[in-house]
Formats: C-alpha cells, sequence, structure tokens
C-alpha cells in the first residue's frame, strides 16, 4: 500500500524485508525519515506494481538488492531523495521486459554518478 505524508520519521526498520508477500510498496513525502534505504528492502521480491519512495530524506547509495524487483511492471520511483554514488549493474534487472505496459522510472533530485544501466529498457518520466 501507499503512505504519503503521515509525519513518519526515524529511519526505515531492516524488518521492512519481512514484508515479503507485499506487491505494492510507496512512502510518499514522508521527509522526517533519514538515513539509508535498508538493504532488506531486497526481500520484498513479489513486488509487482509500484515501488516509491519518493521525496523521504534517504542518504547513501542504491542497494544492490533492488535488483531483485524483477517482477515490477508499472514503476520505480525514488526521486526528490539523497541517494548518491553509482547506480548499482543489479539495477538493470528491475523489471521483466516483457510485459506490454512502460515502466515509469523517477530518480531525478538524487545525486547519482552513473548513467542507467544498457539492460534497462524503459521510459523516463519526468
Amino acid at each position: 500500500g501507499l503512505v504519503g505524508n503521515h509525519g513518519l520519521s526515524g529511519t526505515l526498520p531492516t524488518e521492512m524485508g519481512l514484508l515479503t508477500t507485499t506487491t505494492d510498496l510507496g512512502l510518499r513525502w514522508n521527509g522526517k525519515i533519514d538515513g539509508t534505504l535498508p538493504t532488506q528492502i531486497g526481500q520484498m521480491s513479489l513486488l509487482k506494481s509500484n515501488f516509491a519512495m519518493e521525496g523521504i530524506g534517504f542518504s547513501g547509495s542504491l542497494p544492490t538488492e533492488v535488483g531483485s524487483f524483477t517482477g515490477l511492471t508499472s514503476s520505480f520511483s525514488i526521486y526528490a531523495n539523497g541517494f548518491t554514488g553509482a547506480l548499482p549493474t543489479q539495477f538493470g534487472q528491475i523489471g521483466d521486459g516483457s510485459t506490454v505496459y512502460t515502466q515509469y522510472l523517477r530518480l531525478y533530485s538524487n545525486e547519482f554518478s552513473s548513467t542507467i544501466p544498457v539492460s534497462y529498457y524503459l521510459y523516463l518520466m519526468f
């Protein structure tokens, strides 16, 4: 489900990875959440529709574990955070590439220092 602007604060717990049956995840505009995106997020490999972490306040690099989101068919949206560094090569594994629907990829307003891996077929929505 989606949670937007509810005044959440602190860091995301590593236990989020225990939500292994979640198919849609979104935390939007909860600007008091800080720290890094836990690597355990990759255990949520059943995500099918959306992964949206927008305007949160994350820092650090994007975990390589996001490559486990191979079933995403709609969007991967992490704009307006403080992510830095290179996009992990595993990022190119997101989505299965076999659907008629085009994925939305929203990475802007971060400080990434690399390009999107060629293996990622996408539609950039700005």
